[in-house]
Order: C-alpha cells, then sequence, then structure tokens
C-alpha cells in the first residue's frame, strides 16, 4: 500500500460551512453542546493550525488559503494519508460555495466587527480565491484567529476537517453545520466542517505571554454562530 505524506499549511485551519440561511439543510442548527465528559488527560498534538506571535499583531498576514488540488494535497502537516483509510465518499448536503475572492471578501464583510467580547483587527484581514483569513482581539490583548477555506468539494472538505480533528483529543460535538466540535484545550479552539468549507478558529498563541481570560463555551458559541451565519450564499 502507497503511503502518502499530507502537508497541512500551518494557516490551513479548515473552512466553515455555508450560512445557516441555506435551504434545505435538515443538520443546519444554531451551535449547541452536546454534554460529553472532557478527559482530565489531555495528548500533547501538534495540529495544524496558525498562531500568531505577538510580533505579527500589527503585520497583514502572509499565510493564506491557497488551492490544494485535491484532498490528498492538503499543505503542511506531518499527518500521513493512508488511501485505504480515506473518508467516504460524500455528496455536499446543499449547494457548494465557488472558491473566488469575492466569496471570500463577502465573508469577511459580513463578519461583524465586534462579537461580544472580540473586536475585529482590519489590518490583520485578507481574502483569496480558497478562503480568508481574520483576527479578532479581547480587552485584554488575546488574539484569536480565524480561517476560512473553501474547498474545491466536499469531500476535500470532509478529508480536511477528518485530518484536523482527528487529532485533537478532548472535544464536544456542537450541533452546527454538517459537524463541528468544541476543544477543551490546544490550538484549536472550535472548527466547523459544512458542504465544501472548513471554519478553523485558533486559540491565542500558547506562547503568548500576554495575560488575558479564555472565552466561555457560551462566548465560543456565540462566535461560531456568528461567523456560520456571515457566511454568503452560494
Amino acid at each position: 500500500m502507497r503511503v502518502r505524506l499530507i502537508r497541512l499549511n500551518k494557516c490551513a485551519v479548515g473552512v466553515l460551512l455555508t450560512a445557516s440561511v441555506l435551504s434545505g439543510c435538515a443538520t443546519q442548527s444554531a451551535a449547541t453542546l452536546v454534554p460529553i465528559a472532557r478527559p482530565t488527560a489531555i495528548i500533547a498534538t501538534k495540529a495544524p493550525i496558525p498562531t500568531l506571535d505577538a510580533s505579527q499583531i500589527s503585520a497583514q498576514p502572509t499565510d493564506l488559503p491557497v488551492a490544494t488540488g485535491n484532498s490528498a494535497d492538503v499543505q503542511g502537516s506531518t499527518a500521513v494519508f493512508n488511501p485505504a483509510s480515506a473518508p467516504p465518499t460524500i455528496t455536499a448536503s446543499g449547494p457548494t460555495l465557488a472558491s473566488k475572492v469575492t466569496n471570500a471578501q463577502a465573508f469577511n464583510k459580513n463578519v461583524p466587527e465586534t462579537v461580544g467580547v472580540l473586536k475585529r483587527i482590519d489590518a490583520q484581514s485578507a481574502a483569496t480565491t480558497y478562503g480568508s483569513v481574520l483576527h479578532f482581539r479581547t480587552d485584554d490583548g488575546a488574539v484569536y484567529q480565524v480561517v476560512l477555506w473553501i474547498t474545491l468539494s466536499a469531500q476535500d472538505a470532509l478529508t480536511r476537517y477528518q485530518i484536523e480533528t482527528n487529532a485533537i483529543s478532548s472535544k464536544q460535538p456542537l450541533k452546527v453545520g454538517d459537524e463541528a466540535i468544541l476543544t477543551a484545550s490546544g490550538p484549536v479552539l472550535a472548527e466547523v466542517r459544512y458542504r465544501n468549507m472548513v471554519l478553523i478558529i485558533s486559540r491565542p498563541d500558547a506562547k503568548d505571554t500576554v495575560p488575558h481570560k479564555p472565552l466561555t463555551d457560551d462566548q465560543v458559541i456565540g462566535f461560531v454562530n456568528t461567523l456560520f451565519k456571515a457566511i454568503p450564499q452560494s
């Protein structure tokens, strides 16, 4: 059996889901927690999630979503892709969103400047054909990163989502999109898969020395719902 290495872009935090206003998707709903006991021991993993160094806070992001070609050509991680264990072939739960910069720009425009305690850092916003990057800061200086991936197909989105989330040991499902999780710790705070998109919200860099109060589960769920609703119609 031939084993292929998949490189996941460090900024390749998945693509989110399409707007909750899209019709015909029975799985789509506001994000709510499904009670699951959180493990007391957390397995340390190197998740393919971007982090923001303090020196980058005022700089324009340079690592943006780019084309991956196919589901086995995801840029950046040491994750091993085994064709025998590849995600099953799926059909999108509804209309997909075209991979084009105008859709990424529309998402960025739709996201409010303030979401609860989070305020968008406009200088850190960027959009490309295959997605967008946003950064939000709390009053105590913590910076959270959001990356929306608009992949080439629902299959690509599923592959990317599974590679990233399978490495996370402490997580709870959220009822939003096709599937989503909220994590207890680690670089990834929340991740959602919807049709041909994956959205990832990253925690502040663990190496950041700025003391900050972590977001509550309710605040994260509200943030996820707001981002979900901001995704443009296909």
